[in-house]
C-alpha cells in the first residue's frame, strides 16, 4: 500500500449541473464531446476543475442523453464554497444558452436553481455547435 503523504481535510461542498444534450424536446442532439470541449474551456478560463458524467434523462414520453457536470473542492486548489457556487451558476447559465436547452438545473446541497428558457424557444437551423467562449466567473 502506498503511504499517505499529505492529508487536507476540508468542509464538503459541491454542485451538480444537470444538462441535456438534445435541444429542447424536439431539436437536434449534441455530442458529449462538444460538452467536454466547452467545459474544458470553462475550466481553463476559471482555473477550476469539473467532472462530466454522461447520463440519460427519462421522461414520461421518452428520454434524451445528457450529462451531470460536477464541481467539488479540486485537488489543486482550496476552492471555497462561494467559488463553487459562483462557477456552477455561471456555467449552468452558459450551458442553457450554448446547448439551446429549455431548462438546466444547478443542484447544491442546500438548494436547487433551475434556469429556464421556455418562452419563444426554437430549435436552431441548422444544428448549432457551441462556438462561443465560456464566461469567466
Amino acid at each position: 500500500a502506498l503511504p499517505i503523504l499529505n492529508e487536507h481535510p476540508r468542509k464538503t461542498y459541491w454542485a451538480n449541473i444537470y444538462v441535456g444534450l438534445q435541444e429542447g424536446y424536439v431539436g437536434p442532439t449534441h455530442e458529449i464531446s462538444e460538452l467536454f470541449e466547452y467545459c474544458g474551456a470553462f475550466c481553463r478560463k476559471a482555473n477550476t476543475t469539473v467532472s462530466v458524467t454522461p447520463t440519460v434523462f427519462m421522461y414520461a414520453k421518452g428520454g434524451e442523453p445528457g450529462a451531470i457536470v460536477g464541481l467539488i473542492h479540486a485537488h489543486n486548489a482550496a476552492c471555497r464554497e462561494e467559488e463553487i457556487r459562483r462557477n456552477a451558476i455561471e456555467l449552468g447559465k452558459a450551458l442553457l444558452g450554448e446547448f439551446n436547452q429549455t431548462t438546466v438545473s444547478v443542484v447544491f446541497p442546500d438548494e436547487t436553481i433551475v434556469f429556464e428558457n421556455r418562452q419563444g424557444w426554437k430549435p436552431r437551423q441548422p444544428p448549432h455547435s457551441p462556438t462561443s467562449s465560456p464566461p469567466v466567473p
